[in-house]
């Protein structure tokens, strides 16, 4: 008698926290609802929006929510990814009338379990012959992940998380120096573009914040004495100083004569530059182009197919180049983030983030460290999928749809996960990795976001057991389901 009065009063508190998700909402347009059950939960717009579906189509509701929020309670995580499969799986059944068909009903039961022997066992599959294109209606949902794809990934989360993710690790600028810095953008032709990190265009030589330059000649003097001197001589002897001047003033002439001549319009240098020969070319309107590294430096001199000019002098050598054009945007703003590249990668892609507060640039570094975690696996394995949810639907569509005669079904889901490269078997399970052992397995480098190894194997474990509980979670919702119709 007492266990079925406390059941009528949680089955109570469930009905009193369904009835708040709309009621207590932050306002009509807020971002976040709130469920009052074990506490106070923030959900999401569309979590709230599949919990309105399931409340309207099942009547196994309330269980449903039930075991959601004893999940949400016990991992803080994997509610939206447990109620986006299950919506699918009642859609499934709603369309073919699993009650009244107990061999849909068995075959779904045994989908469930090859599921989470997806994510438990078939950790090492490798081909690339199966083609699963039409393994889900919506392919674009899909990602499927290779050494080679990881660029195709990154367009498409661009449209998500607003910024392009190719292996980077992001660092915030130091406001004291961003008078001083600009992106300069070059491009190559129609199909290549450059951007230079933490290049800059130099301040007295460009008028405007902007500055668009079309079909650009490029140098770059190589081998020059004294053409780049960054600090004034200074000499006790007047007159070595006043010969020396002389004879930089007769270079400075002629090189201006070579830039005229050949239609030099910018010029490309890795070190400082002294002030008078600024001055020279500030006179002229040549803009002084100056990237942040020797790796860009060379990269750019390849791109523009830069030749060597004759110009008679010994003092130093001209290489020429052309570009384009040359886009340069001055960084004038607090909450502005690099995203710098790996040392081991080509210099072609750069991106700078704008983030309007602190808060949502702290969860971007969050979820860009899990987004890199993810890609270290993607860089040892074949192929990852990254689908949230979305694969373990395409699976299940999969299996309702094919022929079982004749088949074993665990042939099947090996023949369907050959083409994946998923999940290391040691972060599936209960164990947790040594340090040493995951570093040594995975060849970590212990340079993204400042963060530790040990701190980067804990994000991986958390994100890969909250996959393991969640599908824990959604095979005992829907096996009682099942059993209960």
């Amino acid at each position: 008698m007492r266990d079925r009065l406390s059941f009528y009063k949680n089955e109570y508190k469930l009905l009193y926290g369904i009835n708040n998700i709309f009621k207590n909402s932050l306002g009509p347009k807020g971002k976040y609802y709130i469920i009052k059950y074990f506490g106070r939960y923030l959900i999401m717009y569309e979590t709230k929006t599949l919990l309105y579906f399931l409340f309207n189509k099942s009547t196994y509701y309330t269980h449903i929510l039930h075991e959601i929020l004893i999940h949400a309670e016990e991992f803080q995580d994997g509610v939206k990814y447990i109620l986006v499969v299950i919506t699918e799986i009642l859609k499934q059944i709603n369309n073919r009338q699993i009650f009244y068909n107990s061999k849909i009903k068995i075959k779904l039961l045994t989908i469930l379990k090859l599921i989470l022997k997806f994510v438990s066992k078939a950790s090492f599959l490798r081909s690339r012959n199966l083609d699963i294109k039409n393994l889900y209606n919506q392919k674009k949902f899909i990602r499927m992940l290779s050494r080679s794809d990881i660029i195709d990934f990154s367009r498409d989360f661009l449209s998500i998380v607003s910024t392009l993710i190719y292996d980077y690790y992001a660092k915030s600028i130091d406001t004291n120096h961003l008078k001083s810095i600009n992106i300069i953008n070059l491009r190559i032709d129609k199909s290549t573009k450059f951007y230079i990190l933490n290049g800059m265009i130099y301040k007295n030589v460009i008028k405007s914040y902007r500055k668009f330059l079309n079909n650009t000649k490029i140098a770059y003097i190589k081998q020059t004495n004294s053409t780049f001197r960054s600090s004034t001589l200074r000499y006790k002897e007047k007159h070595v100083f006043s010969k020396l001047l002389m004879e930089e003033k007769i270079m400075y002439i002629d090189l201006m004569k070579i830039f005229q001549n050949n239609s030099i319009n910018c010029l490309l240098i890795y070190k400082t530059i002294s002030d008078t020969l600024l001055k020279f070319f500030e006179k002229h309107e040549i803009i002084i182009l100056q990237p942040s590294n020797v790796h860009i430096l060379t990269s750019i001199l390849s791109l523009i197919k830069a030749k060597s000019l004759q110009t008679f002098s010994e003092n130093f050598e001209i290489l020429v180049g052309v570009a384009r054009c040359i886009f340069s945007r001055r960084i004038v703003d607090n909450n502005y983030t690099v995203i710098k590249q790996y040392e081991y990668l080509s210099n072609k892609k750069c991106m700078l983030v704008n983030f309007s507060n602190k808060g949502f640039y702290m969860m971007f570094k969050i979820m860009f460290f899990k987004l890199l975690s993810i890609l270290t696996i993607a860089r040892y394995k074949t192929r990852l999928i990254i689908a949230g949810g979305l694969l373990e639907i395409g699976i299940i569509r999969y299996f309702l749809n094919i022929n079982y005669k004749n088949k074993n079904n665990d042939n099947l889901l090996l023949i369907l996960l050959d083409s994946f490269a998923v999940i290391p078997f040691e972060l599936c399970g209960d164990t947790i990795l040594s340090r040493n052992k995951f570093i040594r397995k995975n060849n970590c480098k212990d340079c993204w976001l400042n963060y530790s190894h040990y701190n980067m194997v804990k994000n991986l474990l958390e994100i890969f057991f909250i996959k393991w509980h969640s599908l824990k979670t959604i095979f005992l919702i829907l096996s009682r389901f099942l059993h209960v119709n």
